[in-house]
């Protein structure tokens, strides 16, 4: 039996391996990443290569340029780091675009497991104005750890069996995660840094932080922050699952307690000077963690090895939803212009987003009129404009007229509702003209007469079309 061999770039899989160790394995003393990208572009001159590595080398390529070239002009970086983005996604995309008619990209990106936020950088970086150069920066990194998490961690080393090979590229996807948030937690020393803060704004948890004038304390804040900002979902993990912002089972049944309100007062200054998109995500983990949501398996493992709690009880999880007004009201009290488009593109985008969530963490319609009216208190039209604040107020009034068993802030119907009842009409009236027709039809067939739709000719022949007659 003859087997056609398959002709690579690359000479094994022991190139690829080395690719992965340059790509992602390095510090500030031992990095060989310039030397992969190279490596690339001669692999590039023997043939194709798979796109997970094309787009490896062009993300770093364009990040080690930016590293090494502060004063290079702005717009050139934020065009590298756009076009980087539109074919890491494009190579992603386009392959499966195998239909007759383009099937919309944000449907693919989630059969692959790809953020939306991807498609609406692209999108932006093609059709709008060009995204910041902060969101490209950050967006490259995930492009970078996505790419790693669907491609290079199934290229493994001294496999020895099927049945060993998921733990393996488990424990490679936590190891590489692990090591990037260790290097992060103790460039910032952020548990240091929280214990003292936390021992600052107890002696006088009224005062604002810039009362206090320590140097230290300065610098401790400002670490905190900038790591708040830097990767806003592994402070979020930290602060819930390592108990800041709230108690762990035993410490309330010890206290008798189901929550602590000092607790807001001790963090909402701090939580004052993060980005609106720390808020954000706050609110779509705490939604995840009050449906039951599982955590995945790579989740699980990378939090046992970098010591936060894996399973959060019933009680520690109510807590978090003495903190979700804060973090809503912070929302909306943010003018819209700063809130990143590829989280929601118009104000009644983030409204509609907001009480889906609202909805899946509250249960109660009390609770959810309560929110509503405090989110149009802190709404204003010259941030959030005039018809998003109508649409508020409609419908909390319409939900007062109505009596607590409407749903509150009920969102309008969808397309497939829309189209959905059209074709229900437009089939009742067919039915109805069919009815029509058959009955007629019957009556004259009752008289003795033929019914005909059209009109009979006798010298009529078929022609084929594009023929004369």
């Amino acid at each position: 039996m003859k087997i056609t061999p398959t002709i690579t770039a690359y000479r094994s899989e022991r190139d690829l391996i080395q690719l992965k160790k340059w790509f992602y394995d390095f510090t500030a003393k031992d990095d060989h990443r310039q030397k992969a990208i190279d490596a690339v572009g001669a692999m590039l001159t023997r043939g194709r290569l798979p796109h997970g590595i094309e787009a490896t080398s062009l993300l770093s390529s364009v990040i080690l340029t930016d590293i090494k070239n502060p004063n290079l002009e702005p717009n050139v970086i934020q065009l590298s780091y756009t076009m980087a983005i539109i074919r890491f996604v494009n190579g992603i995309i386009d392959p499966l675009q195998k239909s007759v008619y383009a099937v919309p990209m944000q449907l693919l990106a989630r059969q692959l497991n790809l953020p939306t936020s991807f498609i609406e950088l692209r999108h932006m970086g093609t059709h709008e104005n060009l995204p910041s150069l902060e969101m490209l920066r950050s967006a490259s990194e995930n492009a970078l750890n996505w790419l790693f998490d669907h491609y290079w961690c199934h290229i493994q080393e001294d496999i020895e069996d099927e049945n060993h090979q998921e733990d393996d590229v488990f424990s490679e996807v936590v190891n590489f995660r692990s090591n990037q948030f260790e290097r992060l937690i103790d460039e910032y020393s952020i548990y240091d840094n929280l214990k003292f803060f936390k021992k600052e704004r107890k002696d006088d948890l009224n005062s604002s932080l810039e009362t206090n004038t320590d140097i230290k304390f300065k610098k401790c804040l400002k670490d905190i922050i900038e790591f708040g900002n830097s990767d806003p979902v592994l402070f979020i993990d930290i602060l819930i699952r390592k108990f800041y912002i709230i108690y762990p089972d035993n410490k309330l049944k010890a206290k008798k307690i189901k929550y602590n309100p000092l607790l807001e007062k001790l963090y909402t200054p701090l939580f004052d000077n993060l980005k609106v998109e720390f808020h954000c995500k706050f609110i779509d983990i705490v939604s995840n963690l009050v449906d039951g949501n599982e955590v995945s398996e790579v989740s699980r493992k990378l939090y046992k090895k970098i010591g936060l709690r894996i399973i959060l009880t019933k009680s520690e999880t109510d807590q978090l939803l003495e903190w979700t007004p804060y973090f809503i009201k912070f929302i909306f009290k943010t003018p819209f212009s700063m809130i990143p488009k590829t989280l929601c593109k118009t104000p009644t985008e983030l409204l509609d987003a907001t009480v889906n969530k609202i909805r899946s963490i509250y249960r109660s319609d009390k609770a959810m009129e309560r929110l509503s009216k405090q989110i149009l208190e802190v709404a204003t039209e010259e941030n959030h404009g005039k018809e998003m604040l109508n649409q508020l107020s409609e419908l909390i009034r319409t939900s007062e007229v109505s009596g607590t068993n409407k749903n509150i802030l009920e969102l309008p119907p969808s397309i497939d509702d829309i189209l959905a009842e059209k074709s229900a009409t437009k089939r009742s009236a067919d039915d109805d003209r069919e009815d029509e027709i058959k009955n007629k039809r019957r009556k004259n067939e009752v008289n003795g007469k033929n019914v005909y739709l059209l009109e009979q000719h006798d010298d009529w022949r078929p022609t084929p079309f594009g023929m004369s007659v």
